[in-house]
Protein backbone atom coordinates (compact mmCIF):
# COMPACT_ATOMS: atom_id res chain seq x y z
CA UNK A 1 0.00 0.00 0.00
CA UNK A 2 1.53 3.19 -0.86
CA UNK A 3 2.36 5.57 1.74
CA UNK A 4 1.44 9.85 1.82
CA UNK A 5 2.82 12.49 4.46
CA UNK A 6 0.73 12.86 7.49
CA UNK A 7 0.32 15.52 9.27
CA UNK A 8 -1.51 13.81 12.30
CA UNK A 9 -0.49 11.92 15.43
CA UNK A 10 2.84 10.32 15.74
CA UNK A 11 5.37 13.02 14.36
CA UNK A 12 6.35 15.93 12.36
CA UNK A 13 5.34 15.46 8.86
CA UNK A 14 6.13 11.73 9.48
CA UNK A 15 5.25 8.84 6.76
CA UNK A 16 1.94 7.17 7.27
CA UNK A 17 0.04 4.48 5.62
CA UNK A 18 -3.48 4.63 8.31
CA UNK A 19 -6.66 5.81 7.45
CA UNK A 20 -5.66 9.08 6.56
CA UNK A 21 -3.16 7.79 3.75
CA UNK A 22 -6.01 5.43 2.42
CA UNK A 23 -8.61 7.47 2.18
CA UNK A 24 -10.79 7.99 -1.04
CA UNK A 25 -10.72 11.15 -2.98
CA UNK A 26 -14.61 11.47 -2.59
CA UNK A 27 -14.50 10.82 1.03
CA UNK A 28 -11.88 12.70 1.74
CA UNK A 29 -13.79 15.79 -0.07
CA UNK A 30 -16.74 15.19 2.07
CA UNK A 31 -14.86 15.29 5.27
CA UNK A 32 -13.31 18.30 4.44
CA UNK A 33 -16.49 20.12 4.10
CA UNK A 34 -17.35 18.49 7.08
CA UNK A 35 -14.89 20.22 9.03
CA UNK A 36 -14.83 23.48 7.26
CA UNK A 37 -18.64 24.06 8.29
CA UNK A 38 -17.45 22.85 11.89
CA UNK A 39 -14.41 25.56 11.72
CA UNK A 40 -16.73 28.39 10.84
CA UNK A 41 -19.08 27.74 13.51
CA UNK A 42 -16.22 27.43 16.30
CA UNK A 43 -14.72 30.32 14.19
CA UNK A 44 -17.81 32.69 15.14
CA UNK A 45 -16.98 32.65 18.98
CA UNK A 46 -13.31 34.82 17.68
CA UNK A 47 -15.32 36.99 15.86
CA UNK A 48 -14.58 35.65 12.55
CA UNK A 49 -17.08 34.66 9.62
CA UNK A 50 -16.43 32.06 6.89
CA UNK A 51 -16.93 34.46 3.13
CA UNK A 52 -15.05 32.03 0.97
CA UNK A 53 -14.76 28.09 1.33
CA UNK A 54 -11.31 28.34 3.25
CA UNK A 55 -10.85 32.18 3.92
CA UNK A 56 -12.57 33.52 7.68
CA UNK A 57 -12.63 37.20 8.04
CA UNK A 58 -13.04 39.91 11.00
CA UNK A 59 -13.35 43.17 9.47
CA UNK A 60 -11.94 46.33 11.43
CA UNK A 61 -12.37 49.90 10.26
CA UNK A 62 -9.04 49.96 8.10
CA UNK A 63 -7.79 46.49 7.30
CA UNK A 64 -9.34 42.84 7.35
CA UNK A 65 -8.00 40.12 9.92
CA UNK A 66 -8.04 36.39 7.70
CA UNK A 67 -7.72 33.12 8.56
CA UNK A 68 -7.03 30.78 5.64
CA UNK A 69 -6.95 27.38 6.11
CA UNK A 70 -5.04 25.47 3.43
CA UNK A 71 -5.84 22.18 2.51
CA UNK A 72 -3.02 19.61 1.56
CA UNK A 73 -3.89 18.38 -1.91
CA UNK A 74 -1.49 14.94 -0.31
CA UNK A 75 -3.12 14.31 2.66
CA UNK A 76 -6.26 14.88 4.57
CA UNK A 77 -4.87 17.42 6.92
CA UNK A 78 -4.14 21.62 6.73
CA UNK A 79 -1.71 24.35 6.98
CA UNK A 80 -3.47 27.18 9.00
CA UNK A 81 -2.49 30.74 7.71
CA UNK A 82 -3.05 34.06 9.42
CA UNK A 83 -3.11 37.37 7.57
CA UNK A 84 -4.13 41.16 7.92
CA UNK A 85 -4.83 42.90 4.65
CA UNK A 86 -4.98 47.15 4.79
CA UNK A 87 -8.23 47.76 2.88
CA UNK A 88 -6.42 50.50 0.66
CA UNK A 89 -3.58 47.99 -0.29
CA UNK A 90 -3.54 47.59 -3.96
CA UNK A 91 -1.86 44.11 -4.33
CA UNK A 92 -3.85 41.73 -5.78
CA UNK A 93 -4.10 39.01 -3.38
CA UNK A 94 -4.24 38.48 0.20
CA UNK A 95 -1.26 38.25 1.49
CA UNK A 96 -0.38 35.37 3.75
CA UNK A 97 2.05 38.00 5.75
CA UNK A 98 1.43 36.12 9.40
CA UNK A 99 2.12 32.99 11.00
CA UNK A 100 1.24 29.91 10.15
CA UNK A 101 0.25 25.78 11.84
CA UNK A 102 3.15 24.51 10.30
CA UNK A 103 5.93 24.48 13.04
CA UNK A 104 3.40 24.07 15.46
CA UNK A 105 2.67 20.51 13.77
CA UNK A 106 6.12 19.26 15.54
CA UNK A 107 6.31 18.49 19.82
CA UNK A 108 8.93 21.15 20.05
CA UNK A 109 6.47 23.44 18.82
CA UNK A 110 7.20 27.48 19.25
CA UNK A 111 4.62 27.58 21.94
CA UNK A 112 5.12 24.19 23.34
CA UNK A 113 1.94 22.36 22.14
CA UNK A 114 1.60 20.36 19.22
CA UNK A 115 -1.52 20.65 16.84
CA UNK A 116 -2.96 17.70 15.00
CA UNK A 117 -4.09 19.29 11.68
CA UNK A 118 -5.15 16.02 9.83
CA UNK A 119 -8.38 13.97 9.97
CA UNK A 120 -9.60 10.45 8.99
CA UNK A 121 -12.94 9.30 8.03
CA UNK A 122 -14.60 9.18 11.32
CA UNK A 123 -16.57 12.32 12.72
CA UNK A 124 -14.27 11.43 16.02
CA UNK A 125 -11.44 12.83 13.65
CA UNK A 126 -13.36 15.19 11.79
CA UNK A 127 -14.42 16.67 15.35
CA UNK A 128 -10.72 16.20 16.81
CA UNK A 129 -9.25 17.81 13.61
CA UNK A 130 -11.95 21.21 13.90
CA UNK A 131 -11.25 21.24 17.76
CA UNK A 132 -7.67 21.51 16.83
CA UNK A 133 -7.84 23.90 14.05
CA UNK A 134 -9.79 26.33 16.60
CA UNK A 135 -7.24 25.67 19.61
CA UNK A 136 -4.37 26.93 17.37
CA UNK A 137 -6.25 30.20 15.94
CA UNK A 138 -7.28 30.80 19.58
CA UNK A 139 -3.66 29.88 20.97
CA UNK A 140 -1.59 31.38 18.52
CA UNK A 141 -3.93 33.39 16.31
CA UNK A 142 -5.93 35.40 18.76
CA UNK A 143 -2.45 36.75 20.12
CA UNK A 144 -0.77 37.80 17.04
CA UNK A 145 -4.08 39.43 15.54
CA UNK A 146 -4.15 41.40 18.95
CA UNK A 147 -0.69 42.50 18.88
CA UNK A 148 -1.66 44.16 15.79
CA UNK A 149 -4.73 45.30 17.04
CA UNK A 150 -5.58 48.75 15.92
CA UNK A 151 -3.08 51.11 13.25
CA UNK A 152 -0.55 52.34 15.13
CA UNK A 153 0.37 48.69 16.10
CA UNK A 154 0.74 47.75 12.49
CA UNK A 155 2.71 51.11 11.55
CA UNK A 156 4.95 51.60 14.27
CA UNK A 157 5.41 47.72 16.03
CA UNK A 158 8.82 46.35 14.56
CA UNK A 159 7.17 42.91 14.21
CA UNK A 160 4.69 44.76 12.19
CA UNK A 161 3.30 42.35 9.19
CA UNK A 162 3.12 45.26 6.68
CA UNK A 163 5.57 45.66 4.46
CA UNK A 164 6.13 49.49 3.72
CA UNK A 165 4.12 50.13 1.06
CA UNK A 166 1.11 48.68 2.77
CA UNK A 167 1.73 50.76 5.53
CA UNK A 168 2.05 53.74 2.83
CA UNK A 169 -1.27 52.93 1.92
CA UNK A 170 -2.52 52.57 5.79
CA UNK A 171 -1.48 55.78 6.25
CA UNK A 172 -3.15 57.64 3.27
CA UNK A 173 -6.60 55.98 4.62
CA UNK A 174 -6.18 57.23 7.46
CA UNK A 175 -5.50 60.78 6.21
CA UNK A 176 -8.97 60.41 4.10
CA UNK A 177 -7.24 59.27 1.02
CA UNK A 178 -8.17 55.83 0.36
CA UNK A 179 -8.84 54.84 -3.19
CA UNK A 180 -12.14 53.53 -3.81
CA UNK A 181 -11.11 51.43 -6.09
CA UNK A 182 -8.33 49.55 -3.65
CA UNK A 183 -10.94 49.62 -1.36
CA UNK A 184 -13.62 47.55 -3.49
CA UNK A 185 -10.49 45.08 -4.70
CA UNK A 186 -9.72 43.94 -0.99
CA UNK A 187 -12.98 43.13 -0.40
CA UNK A 188 -13.67 41.59 -3.41
CA UNK A 189 -10.00 39.33 -2.93
CA UNK A 190 -11.43 38.30 0.86
CA UNK A 191 -15.57 37.43 -0.15
CA UNK A 192 -17.10 40.84 1.11
CA UNK A 193 -19.28 43.66 -0.85
CA UNK A 194 -18.59 47.32 -0.72
CA UNK A 195 -20.77 48.77 2.14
Amino acid sequence: MASSMDTGQSGCWSRSSGSEATMEKSVERSCHGKVMRRVAGLLVSLGFQRVKSTFFIRRQVWVIEFIHLHKYSFTPGYRVHLGIRVLNDVFPAPALNGPDSHPYLCPNSPNGSKYILGFGPDQASIERCSAEIYRWCSDVGMPWFNQFNGPQALLTDAASPLGESEKSRLRLAMGGESDPDAVRASLSLLGLEDD
